[in-house]
């Protein structure tokens, strides 16, 4: 049985998992969301190894979505 993980404390995150129906547990990461990278597919990466690392051994599930328009980096959801 696969193990779902989510890394986030956002009620937002959550309810995507539960409306589709996974099962998971959440372990939230404790780290910053603080990245000095420029495009938003840079950020996403770079924030995702950092949670990966924080909950390393474990299947990590993480529904990161930083919103962009173009390579407009705008506001981190929480």
């Amino acid at each position: 049985m696969v193990k779902y993980i989510l890394a986030s404390g956002s009620p937002r995150r959550r309810e995507l998992l539960e409306q589709a129906g996974i099962s998971f547990e959440i372990f939230q990461a404790q780290g910053e969301e603080i990245s000095a990278k420029e495009s938003p597919e840079d950020v996403v990466e770079e924030l995702s190894y950092r949670k990966a690392d924080e909950v390393a051994g474990q299947f990590l599930m993480k529904a990161l979505g930083i919103p962009c328009i173009g390579n407009l980096l705008c506001k981190i959801p929480v």
